[in-house]
């Protein structure tokens, strides 16, 4: 016999021994034959003992547990999964639901746990990660600003090795071969060209770097003409990142036909203009920003040291004569 229905068994045989005493006190008031009276205090007996019982057990030991478990049921959704339904004093049947229902808690107990762990951890590792793209952000910005005080710090050096070697001397060919050979080689250019004015009104190559110089002794050009005249004429940087796309470009001599970029700076010295510095190198796009007020540095150097060189030279002149 299961418990369950060890338990509901009492609850009919009570109320029907009970209905039995009541029905045979009845009978016996009434006088009625036993033969009749035995089967009828048997059937109502039995029926009313049936019903009762089994309502009360029914409610007893099944639909007051199962509420109380549903209702727990319901608090476990809505509050927390940590709950557990009490399987005491309840029969095998009951108490079997209450075991499992408690065990399917704790699993999902556990997979919640396991949630939060797992939901921790990614939020760990974002941060991580943000962190980590935080750093190498800043890491790259630094290498960037040590990668530009680098090159700030050679620029001034090249600027103070070119003022150093242009002062050393007041002979202009000495003060044009310095020219030529430090500017060219400390800019990386592929050409270049040092121009003079001469006669108010045309410029002639007095130094080059990279190229054959007796090829340029005639190459001559007028203010306004070509880059370096237009350069002479603004007193302003002229830059031709493409010279193969620009009207305004007069190729030299011993210039090559391939792509290259041109950048000419006057040379000026307290407002008078001496000539040009001419920086060629071949690609296309090859000078910066920073390039060209760097080489604007350099023309005023070169332009302080050529007219010194030039009054020096005259002067001596006028001494001798």
């Amino acid at each position: 016999m299961s418990s369950l229905n060890a338990r509901i068994v009492p609850f009919v045989c009570l109320p029907l021994a009970l209905v039995l005493a009541i029905c045979i006190a009845v009978f016996e008031f009434l006088g009625l034959p036993h033969g009749m009276k035995e089967l009828i205090i048997l059937a109502v007996a039995a029926l009313v003992s049936a019903a009762a019982g089994t309502m009360a057990a029914l409610r007893h030991f099944v639909c007051l547990p199962l509420a109380a478990l549903t209702a727990q049921i319901q608090k476990a959704a809505k509050d927390s999964f940590l709950l557990r339904a009490s399987n005491k004093d309840q029969p095998e049947e009951l108490a079997a639901l209450s075991d499992a229902f408690n065990v399917a808690l704790s699993e999902i107990t556990t997979m919640q746990v396991a949630a939060i762990e797992t939901d921790m951890q990614v939020r760990q590792m974002e941060g991580e990660l943000a962190l980590k793209a935080e750093l190498e952000r800043r890491n790259h910005e630094i290498e960037e600003a040590n990668a530009r005080l680098e090159q700030r710090v050679r620029e001034m050096s090249m600027l103070l090795d070119v003022s150093r070697q242009l002062g050393s001397t007041l002979e202009l060919p000495e003060i044009l071969r310095s020219i030529t050979e430090i500017v060219g080689t400390a800019m990386g250019a592929d050409q270049f060209t040092v121009m003079l004015l001469e006669n108010e009104e045309t410029l002639t190559v007095a130094g080059s770097y990279g190229l054959h110089a007796d090829k340029l002794t005639s190459f001559k050009l007028r203010m306004g003409e070509g880059i370096s005249g237009i350069a002479a004429q603004t007193r302003e940087p002229v830059y031709i990142p493409d010279v193969r796309n620009d009207a305004r470009y007069i190729r030299g001599p011993d210039d090559p036909d391939t792509d290259s970029s041109l950048l000419c700076v006057p040379m000026i010295c307290r407002g008078q203009f001496v000539g040009t510095l001419n920086f060629t190198r071949l690609r296309k796009d090859a000078f910066s920003d920073n390039d060209i007020v760097l080489l604007q540095l350099m023309g005023a150097q070169a332009a302080l040291a050529v007219l010194n060189a030039q009054l020096f030279s005259q002067r001596q002149s006028a001494q001798a004569q």
